[in-house]
């Protein structure tokens, strides 16, 4: 069933989103409904904890990924990507007042989220615990 936008809904979503949406786009009534709702903060809350204690659970030293490992870590990256892009939709990137990136939790996970994407590109063959031992190595 589709919703209509009434006119206080229509006050409610900031004018300017991203460039390729219309303003008070009814995606972006949608997301900002989405990322407003209880459910989703459980749901985010629940992945960033199962995602904490899959790096817990790990070992370090063990430089092989198993496919099973491989899979779960694109799932994360996956739900990560989904949040932050309900987010940006829902409140916009950057110019509106409380947009996405005027949170600073909300620039760590873009940072995050951009750095998991260049290293895929960069080196595909890599993992990102690859990369946090790099980073942990060079701080000793």
């Amino acid at each position: 069933m589709a919703m209509l936008i009434t006119k206080k809904m229509h006050n409610e979503i900031p004018s300017v989103r991203i460039v390729f949406l219309t303003h008070y786009s009814y995606v972006n009534f949608v997301a900002k409904q989405i990322i407003s709702h209880k459910i989703f903060e459980f749901v985010t809350i629940v992945v960033i904890v199962a995602n904490s204690l899959k790096i817990a659970m790990e070992d370090p030293t063990n430089h092989e990924e198993t496919a099973f490992s491989i899979i779960v870590e694109n799932l994360f990256l996956s739900l990560y990507t989904l949040e932050m892009l309900l987010k940006i939709l829902g409140l916009g990137f950057i110019c509106n007042k409380g947009s996405y990136l005027r949170d600073p939790w909300n620039i760590l996970d873009f940072v995050i989220v951009t750095l998991a994407y260049v290293q895929i590109i960069l080196q595909p063959e890599a993992s990102s615990l690859e990369s946090l031992n790099v980073i942990k190595r060079h701080d000793d």
